[in-house]
C-alpha cells in the first residue's frame, strides 16, 4: 500500500526533486508504518490523528510555494534595483559629461576663429562684442573671457541672465564690469581695484599646465554657488599667446540631479575624492553658505544635513579604505535607521582633470513596501486555509471514527456473548469507505503538487522569455558572431581585418541647434535620422559601430570579411543623403550632413569585462574621421585607397591635394553617384561643385 502511494505521487515529484526530499522527509518525522492502517502510536486517537495529517498537508504546500515565492522574489529585488543603480548612474554620466564638453567647446571655438584671424585678439571692442553675443547663445555659461599675456589684460562677459561686460585693462590693474546697451558696452555698474588678472587661480593653473584644463571648484566671488573654469591656453606659431577661459556653474548639476526620477526617496550625489560635495539630488546646497555677502565654502559629503550622504559617505570611506582607492564600479549596502540601504559607486573623468564619484543610494524599502503588503495578505489567506482545514479535518474525522465506533461496539457486543448483531457487515463497508477517505487524501496532496508544478513552469517560462530577451538585446549591441562567442567563453578576441571600409557622419550646425531646441525634441529628431540609417546598415549588411552625440559611425567588411566592403558603404552613403533629403525639416530646419570614407586594415573587437561595445582600433579609423571632419556640408568625401575600389562603379571627382590634420597632405575625392543610375545622387556638374568648394 505505501508503494502504491509513493508511486502515485512519483510522477508529480520526478520534475521537482527537492520538493519529493522534502515529502519523504516529512514522511520520516511521522513515522508512516509499513502500510496505511488507523493506529499510528499506541494510545494516540485516530480523531486527532487525521486531524493533524489534513492540516500538515495544507501547511506542507503553502511552505514550500511561499518558500519558492520569496525566493524568487528576493533575486527580483537584487536584479531590479542592480539594474535601477546602473541605470541611473550611466543617465547622470551622460548628463555630465555633456554639460562639461561645453566649456571646452567653446574654448576651442575661440581658439579656432582667432586661429584663422576670424577674431581679433587685438581688438578690445570686438572681443567684447563678440564675448556678448556668445554668451547669449550659450546662456548656461557664467562667463566667456580671453586674457592676452602680453597686454596682462582680461576681457570677457557674463551671461547669468543679466548680461555684463567684464575687462580689466592690464596697466591700470583694475576691473570694471559694464552693464549692455544692445551689444555694445554700457555704464559702469561695479569696480574692483587691485585686480592682477596674473595671480587669478584660473590664470596660474593654464600657465602651470599649459593645456587644456578644469581649474579647481572654487566658490562664486558673487552669489552663493560652486564655480568651475575650463582653461585653454591659445597658441600662435608655436608660442603660447593668450589663455581663453569659460565658467560654468555647477548648480547646472544639482539642478539635473534634482529631477532626476530615481525611486521614492532614491538620491544621487557626485563627490571630489578629497570628499567635497560636487552636486546632489536633495535640497541641501553642496556648499555652506556665506554671510552677508561673503562667498560660500566647500562641503565635505561626511558633514552634510542629510543622512544619506553622510552615511554613504562613511560607508566608502570605511569600505576602501579612502575614496581615492575606489577605481571601479561597486555595488554595496549599508544600514541607515536600520532600514537597508542600496548603494552603487562609478568612477568618472572626462580627460581634461577631473576625477569624480557618481553614487547612487537607493532604500531597499522602495521595492519592498509593496511587496510586503502582499505578503501580509497572503498571510492571512494561508490562516483562513488553516484554519478551514482544521474544521474540515475535525468534521472528517467525525466520519469516519463514528462506523468505526458502531463497529467496536457491536465487536464488544459479541465478545460479551451477545451474538445477534447486525451491524458486522456495516463495519466493513466503513472500513471501504476510509479506504476511499485516505484516497481522497492523495488526491488532494497530487492537486496541490501539480499546482505547485505549475506555477514552477510558469515561472521557468518566464525567465526562459526574459533570456530571450536578455540574448536579443544583446544581438542589437554586438554583432552575432561576437555576442555569441561571449556567451560561450565569456570572452571575444580581437580581430585583424587586413581591408575594411570605415565610414563617419556628422550633422552640420548640430551643437549651435542644440542650444536652441529642448533636448527631447533634439533627441527624438536625432532618433528618427539614426533609425533611418539603421535600417540602411541592414540593407546593405554593414555594421553599425556607435553613435557619439551627433556622429554616425559604421563600417564594412567586418566581422565577416567581405569583397564589396567599399561599394556597400558608397551606397548607404548615397542613400544616407537621400534620406537626410526626406528627413529635412525633421528637427524644425533645414539639415545636412557631412561623410567622410577611408578603406584599411582595422583591429575589431571587445575589450574589457563590463559594459561590452564592439568597437574599432587602427590609423583607418583615424583618418576615416579626419575625411569627415575635413570634408563639406552635403559631400562624401573619401580617399585615394577607397577611389581605386570605388573607381570602376562609381562616379567621384578629385577635390585636389588638402592639409589633413595630423597627416599632413592627402589626395581626396567627392563621391557624387553611381554609374548608370536613373536619378544621380548629386544633380549638379562637376565643374559647378568644383568651383563653390572653398579650399582648405
Amino acid at each position: 500500500m505505501k508503494k502504491l502511494y509513493h508511486r502515485s505521487l512519483s510522477p508529480v515529484f520526478g520534475k521537482t526533486s527537492h520538493l519529493y526530499a522534502l515529502f519523504r522527509e516529512l514522511m520520516q518525522f511521522l513515522k508512516f508504518p509499513s502500510s496505511l492502517k488507523l493506529g499510528f502510536r499506541p494510545k494516540v486517537r485516530l480523531r486527532t490523528t487525521l486531524v493533524v495529517l489534513s492540516v500538515i498537508q495544507v501547511v506542507g504546500s503553502i511552505a514550500i510555494v511561499g518558500y519558492l515565492a520569496n525566493r524568487n522574489r528576493e533575486k527580483g529585488i537584487q536584479d531590479f534595483s542592480s539594474q535601477l543603480r546602473e541605470e541611473v548612474a550611466e543617465r547622470v554620466e551622460q548628463e555630465i559629461r555633456h554639460y562639461l564638453e561645453k566649456p571646452f567647446l567653446v574654448n576651442e571655438i575661440n581658439s579656432q576663429l582667432a586661429q584663422q584671424k576670424l577674431l581679433q585678439l587685438d581688438d578690445p571692442a570686438e572681443l567684447e562684442t563678440y564675448f556678448l553675443k556668445q554668451s547669449k547663445t550659450f546662456n548656461q555659461l557664467e562667463t566667456i573671457a580671453y586674457s592676452d599675456l602680453s597686454r596682462n589684460d582680461y576681457i570677457g562677459a557674463n551671461g547669468t541672465g543679466k548680461y555684463t561686460i567684464v575687462a580689466s585693462p592690464g596697466n591700470g590693474m583694475r576691473r570694471y564690469a559694464y552693464g549692455t546697451d544692445g551689444d555694445q558696452r554700457g555704464p559702469i555698474l561695479a569696480e574692483k581695484a587691485d585686480y592682477d588678472v596674473r595671480q587669478r587661480p584660473w590664470y596660474k593653473t593654464a600657465m602651470k599646465t599649459k593645456l587644456p584644463t578644469w581649474d579647481a571648484i572654487a566658490p562664486a566671488p558673487v552669489g552663493q554657488r560652486l564655480d568651475m573654469s575650463a582653461v585653454s591656453p591659445f597658441y600662435e606659431s608655436g608660442i603660447m599667446r593668450g589663455v581663453f577661459v569659460t565658467q560654468i556653474s555647477l548648480s547646472g548639476i544639482s539642478l539635473f540631479l534634482s529631477k532626476l526620477e530615481i525611486s521614492k526617496s532614491g538620491q544621487v550625489l557626485i563627490l571630489e575624492r578629497n570628499g567635497l560635495l560636487v552636486a546632489n539630488s536633495t535640497v541641501e546646497n553642496p556648499f555652506i553658505p556665506g554671510r552677508e555677502g561673503s562667498s560660500p565654502k566647500r562641503l565635505p559629503a561626511i558633514d552634510a544635513q542629510s543622512p544619506h550622504l553622510r552615511s554613504a559617505t562613511k560607508t566608502l570611506i570605511d569600505r576602501f579604505g579612502g575614496l581615492d582607492r575606489i577605481q571601479e564600479t561597486q555595488k554595496l549596502d549599508f544600514m541607515l535607521n536600520q532600514e537597508r540601504q542600496l548603494l552603487q559607486v562609478q568612477p568618472f573623468k572626462d580627460g581634461h582633470g577631473i576625477d569624480w564619484l557618481i553614487v547612487v543610494i537607493v532604500p531597499e524599502s522602495n521595492f519592498t513596501a509593496e511587496i510586503a503588503a502582499n505578503t501580509q495578505m497572503t498571510l492571512v489567506w494561508c490562516s483562513l486555509a488553516v484554519i478551514v482545514a482544521i474544521a474540515f479535518g475535525i468534521w472528517s474525522a467525525h466520519r469516519i471514527v463514528r462506523p468505526l465506533l458502531r463497529i467496536t461496539r457491536a465487536s464488544q457486543e459479541m465478545a460479551d456473548g451477545n451474538l445477534q448483531q447486525n451491524d458486522y457487515h456495516s463495519g466493513i463497508i466503513e472500513l471501504s469507505s476510509l479506504g476511499n477517505s485516505f484516497n481522497r487524501m492523495a488526491r488532494q496532496i497530487r492537486e496541490s503538487f501539480e499546482t505547485l508544478e505549475h506555477r514552477v513552469e510558469k515561472r521557468t517560462f518566464e525567465l526562459n522569455r526574459e533570456k530571450d530577451r536578455s540574448d536579443q538585446l544583446l544581438l542589437n549591441i554586438l554583432p552575432e558572431s561576437i555576442a555569441h562567442q561571449l556567451k560561450q567563453t565569456n570572452t571575444a578576441p580581437a580581430q585583424q581585418f587586413e581591408e575594411a571600409t570605415i565610414l563617419f557622419a556628422d550633422i552640420v550646425g548640430f551643437t549651435s541647434l542644440s542650444a536652441r531646441m529642448e533636448a527631447m525634441e533634439l533627441v527624438a529628431g536625432l532618433n528618427q535620422i539614426f533609425s533611418a540609417f539603421d535600417a540602411l546598415t541592414q540593407k546593405y549588411g554593414l555594421e553599425k559601430i556607435k553613435t557619439i552625440g551627433d556622429a554616425y559611425m559604421v563600417a564594412g567588411g567586418i566581422p565577416i570579411a567581405r569583397a564589396d566592403h567599399a561599394q556597400a558603404i558608397a551606397a548607404m552613403a548615397l542613400d544616407m543623403q537621400t534620406e537626410m533629403l526626406r528627413l529635412n525639416e525633421v528637427l524644425g530646419e533645414p539639415l545636412q550632413i557631412r561623410i567622410g570614407i577611408h578603406s584599411g586594415p582595422v583591429v575589431a573587437g571587445v575589450i574589457g569585462i563590463r559594459k561590452f561595445i564592439y568597437d574599432l582600433w587602427g590609423d583607418a579609423v583615424n583618418v576615416a574621421s579626419r575625411m569627415e571632419s575635413h570634408g563639406e556640408p552635403g559631400f562624401i568625401q573619401v580617399t585615394d585607397v577607397t577611389y581605386e575600389l570605388l573607381k570602376n562603379e562609381f562616379i567621384l571627382e578629385s577635390r585636389g591635394t588638402i592639409n589633413v590634420k595630423g597627416r599632413g597632405a592627402m589626395q581626396t575625392y567627392w563621391l557624387l553617384g553611381r554609374r548608370l543610375s536613373v536619378m544621380p545622387i548629386v544633380e549638379k556638374s562637376p565643374e559647378t561643385i568644383a568651383e563653390k568648394l572653398p579650399a582648405i
